[in-house]
């Protein structure tokens, strides 16, 4: 489904690689997450798999076929990103935004018509927020503002759906509503990747880990990935796991010997 094939990129001749001859593949419906400190090059690779970034080395196919040769229309049919931000609809009420999604669908000046507007109270419905259609989107906590652009990239109809920090700026109990949603994107056959800095998270997800450290990256299923070797070497932190009554506890010990908690 994606084959990432010796990905490497940097932003000038002078500075180190930030991806580093990169390869894995997943198939259609997993869902991976790319963890990893600030800076090690997660938002890098989803800039280049969006074709923001192109004058990199290596190849990424989606079903079999190089992101960089895709018109901006066959890519948005691929491809569908889930923004941290989107300033310009601020002022649309959720039904409009939605139906943006259908952009790769209309002909140009062609306007949204009754069905596509419809299709997108139906989704919005399936998730349990029809309540928000007629709201404006400044309107919306940024909880209920994650799942709007959830069902915009569902009526987008692409083959993977991509997340950059999905909850970050979100209470817990909207963190879960979001990794729920997400789970169930692989669920409907979608493959989803999204970017973390929480290894809980991952656990909470399942399927697959990318652990990006530097020029090092770990690639695999979450429970082989995610290991107090890997977590001490990426994080640079005194990580020990330990098996609780229901399921494993990764915890830090800091500067001051406080042990804390990371999943």
């Amino acid at each position: 489904m994606i084959q990432v094939k010796n990905l490497s990129f940097r932003y000038k001749n002078n500075l180190p690689l930030i991806l580093d001859d990169l390869s894995f593949s997943i198939e259609r419906g997993s869902i991976l997450s790319i963890l990893g400190k600030n800076g090690v090059g997660k938002t890098t690779f989803i800039k280049c798999l969006t074709s923001e970034i192109k004058n990199y080395s290596g190849t990424i196919l989606v079903d079999s076929k190089d992101v960089r040769q895709l018109s901006i229309s066959e890519l948005s049919k691929s491809i569908a990103v889930v923004a941290s931000n989107n300033p310009c609809y601020q002022n649309l009420c959720v039904a409009d935004f939605l139906v943006t999604g259908f952009a790769n669908k209309l002909t140009a000046l062609k306007a949204p018509r009754k069905n596509e507007y419809e299709k997108a109270c139906s989704v919005l419905d399936e998730l349990g927020h029809v309540d928000l259609l007629n709201r404006a989107i400044f309107e919306l906590s940024s909880g209920e503002l994650q799942i709007v652009k959830i069902v915009r990239a569902i009526l987008q109809n692409p083959k993977v759906i991509v997340f950059d920090e999905p909850t970050s700026n979100l209470d817990i109990k909207n963190q879960l509503i979001v990794l729920n949603q997400i789970t169930g994107l692989s669920q409907r056959g979608y493959t989803v990747i999204t970017t973390t800095h929480n290894p809980g998270q991952s656990i909470e997800l399942g399927g697959m880990v990318l652990m990006m450290s530097g020029s090092h990256q770990i690639f695999g299923k979450t429970a082989e990935v995610l290991t107090a070797e890997n977590l001490r070497n990426t994080y640079n932190l005194n990580v020990s796991i330990e098996e609780g009554r229901f399921r494993q506890y990764a915890s830090f010990e800091d500067e001051s010997g406080i042990h804390r908690l990371i999943y």
